[in-house]
């Protein structure tokens, strides 16, 4: 049954994105020659104009500072089809910023992110006076600790299913306490290790390093342990290697990453969390969902930017095809 009918709220970053790639193997402690680029990111933000551009007109709550960057953010998203009505503008902090430091094949060497802005906003609250039963929230753990647990703690009550991205390592601590609100968690590998409390010399941590059969064992059971604190189901993101889908009580299910031509890993796990939304909406289950999440994906490495600028629902639908046929031939 789809859930047109419900309200999508996407709860979190909004920001300035500033990318610098290296033109060759970047060589750390001295100048690297390369390229500069400057677009608009945040974990929510790239999840709302993905689903704006996919027709779905999400709630963006967030928070900009009271500057022109903020202006000229709010005026982009507006045109990407979100909802801005619940954006905070807070006076004395800037509107985010995310700086990230990439190599030469695109892959992401290290960022800082300063999210001053919406830590200290307090719309996140003030929008679950709106909320009904039935709608759909994606949250992401760049809010202060204090106002995601309330905020996920409340959903629940309300009867709101929650999407949860945990954002980066350090933040991921933000998630922890939360686990028996979540209906669907999406970490990275090394996110799933910081929610698990593991550190850097456990079979998890070193997954790269183990034959694929035992590395895809790893997380399975990893993810389990999420699921056993409570979570209903999560999804681990995997790079290259693709996607598992883990839920209580059901076998885990991988799907492969798409092959393209990486040009910016930026925006990747959003897009995938976006997809698989979008077929959430559709009314699909999750497993039936994960084919647009790594559709989604897929389309967006192989772009420069966190969110394909030309994405439309045409364009996701011949991608999913595109992708089922190589990931899946049998089931053609």
């Amino acid at each position: 049954m789809s859930l047109r009918s419900a309200a999508v709220w996407v709860i979190g970053g909004a920001n300035a994105d500033i990318k610098a790639r290296s033109a060759a193997t970047f060589v750390a402690g001295t100048s690297n020659p390369g390229s500069v680029h400057y677009a608009f990111g945040g974990v929510a933000r790239n999840v709302a104009e993905n689903l704006g551009r996919l027709g779905w007109r999400p709630l963006l709550v967030s928070a900009i500072g009271v500057d022109g960057e903020g202006e000229t953010l709010l005026a982009h998203a507006i045109a990407a089809g979100i909802d801005i009505r619940y954006v905070d503008r807070v006076e004395g902090a800037p509107t985010g910023r995310y700086i990230a430091l990439l190599a030469d094949d695109g892959e992401l060497i290290g960022a800082v992110a300063d999210m001053a802005a919406l830590e200290q906003a307090d719309r996140p609250l003030a929008a679950l006076r709106d909320m009904r039963s039935g709608d759909v929230a994606m949250i992401d753990a760049n809010l202060r600790a204090s106002t995601f647990s309330f905020l996920l703690s409340a959903c629940r009550e309300q009867g709101v299913t929650t999407f949860v991205e945990p954002v980066s390592v350090s933040k991921s601590k933000r998630v922890v306490g939360s686990m028996p609100y979540i209906d669907v968690l999406t970490p990275n590998v090394d996110e799933l290790a910081a929610l698990l409390g593991e550190g850097s010399n456990t079979p998890l941590a070193k997954w790269m390093e183990l034959e694929p059969l035992q590395a895809r064992t790893v997380i399975e059971n990893s993810a389990a342990r999420l699921c056993q604190r409570g979570c209903a189901t999560v999804i681990v993101t995997c790079g290259a290697t693709g996607a598992c889908l883990v839920a209580r009580d059901e076998k885990p299910q991988w799907f492969p990453a798409q092959k393209t031509n990486v040009q910016d890993v930026t925006g990747a796990g959003d897009a995938l969390t976006a997809g698989v939304l979008h077929g959430f909406l559709e009314g699909l289950s999750l497993a039936a969902a994960m084919p647009y999440g790594m559709a989604l994906a897929g389309l967006t490495v192989g772009h420069e930017g966190a969110v394909v600028s030309t994405l439309s629902r045409k364009l996701l639908e011949a991608q999913r095809v595109q992708y089922l046929a190589a990931a899946f031939p049998e089931e053609e």
